[in-house]
């Protein structure tokens, strides 16, 4: 009887010890065939703002990628990347006119994404051209094209869904509908993420920009003075959706690596809506608050002396003379009427956790007093 026990007992250590082994050995093979997967490539088109600064952040601190940037100044580009893990590529290069270059930059590339801005005197000519270009690479390199595409494409519609058909009514919306409708006929495969106003470290949007850079300069004498006004267009009745773009960066990764990103048809489509505010006095104050804690002697905010709304008037004025007034004024429809993105297929395809507005607010305020 106890050498049947014995034996019993031995059998089951020895079957022990062997599914071990093989667990070990299985653990080993697949961290093995993990490290042997290649990275992939990523170039992207314009790496120094807004959601092309904040993806590259992302990239250059991932082991499992490789990131280069086409951009027009190099050595302003890599000083901001002076502190991240892993160096990125960087080739200067105009996007508009080195096709060459921009071949020869991604010719090993898995994705290449378009987050060049321009003046806004040129954006006709080279927004195409530079779509142009980066399909003909996208297509000797059988690359992925990622394309952020933003509300004036569609005009006065509300909501926008994924479906919506374009109606341009003005010459931003314009140049967008002929950007995006290239890609769409190219037949190259492309994923098309559509945001709201963005947001965030090097937010590259002009106005907000100025409010982010200049708030914070308030009272910073004896005394509280509040010389600089957050400048917004048009009114303070409307919803409004702003996008932080590290959140933008952390959801386009997401949405591309999904499997349902990959099927047909080659263009797959996502709004991406962001944050909603009941108005624009919301983000303003929040920022507001932000820019004066600690400051004792800071009134609390008002919107009717810490918010400058630019109406068509002034800006009519200022456009005979400012390429961003003119800007401003061609799209200041999009400022005076609630026009938003549905997230409803967002969430059901790709859910994600956006950071609260104060958290979001906070980190763009303390990048841009370190600047």
């Amino acid at each position: 009887m106890k050498t049947e026990t014995y034996a019993s007992f031995t059998r089951v250590l020895l079957t022990s010890f062997v599914a071990i082994i093989c667990v070990s050995l299985s653990h080993t093979s697949l961290t093995a065939a993990k490290q042997a997967e290649p990275k992939k490539s990523w170039c992207i088109v314009g790496g120094n703002r807004s959601i092309g600064y904040a993806l590259a952040q992302n990239l250059c601190n991932d082991a499992t990628v490789d990131c280069t940037l086409f951009v027009r100044n190099e050595k302003k580009t890599a000083k901001l990347f002076k502190d991240v893990r892993y160096q990125p590529t960087i080739v200067e290069g105009d996007i508009a006119t080195d096709l060459e270059l921009l071949l020869e930059t991604t010719a090993t590339s898995d994705y290449i994404v378009i987050a060049q801005t321009f003046p806004y005197k040129v954006w006709e000519e080279c927004f195409t051209q530079m779509m142009i270009n980066c399909i003909a690479a996208a297509q000797a390199s059988n690359a992925t094209i990622v394309y952020f595409g933003r509300i004036q494409r569609y005009g006065m519609l509300n909501p926008i869904t994924e479906t919506s058909v374009a109606m341009p009514n003005c010459e931003q919306g314009r140049i967008m509908d002929e950007m995006e409708s290239l890609l769409e006929n190219s037949l190259v495969n492309s994923v098309i993420i559509t945001h709201s106003y963005p947001f965030g470290p090097e937010s590259g949007d002009g106005l907000l920009e100025e409010n982010f850079e200049n708030m914070p300069k308030n009272g910073e004498g004896s005394s509280f003075k509040s010389k600089y006004k957050f400048k917004w267009i048009a009114g303070d009745a409307v919803k409004l959706q702003f996008t932080y773009t590290p959140d933008l960066a952390t959801f386009a990764r997401t949405f591309i690596a999904a499997p349902h990103a990959h099927e047909a048809p080659c263009v797959r489509r996502c709004n991406f809506a962001g944050i909603t505010v009941a108005n624009i006095s919301e983000f303003a104050k929040m920022y507001y608050d932000i820019t004066v804690h600690g400051k004792t002697s800071a009134p609390a905010y008002d919107p009717a002396k810490n918010l400058d709304l630019l109406k068509s008037t002034s800006l009519s004025i200022a456009a005979a003379f400012n390429p961003e007034a003119r800007r401003a004024k061609d799209a200041y429809y999009s400022f005076e009427n609630e026009l938003l993105l549905s997230n409803t297929y967002q969430e059901a395809v790709c859910p994600f956790t956006l950071t609260p507005l104060a958290t979001a607010l906070q980190e763009t305020y303390n990048a841009y007093t370190k600047k």
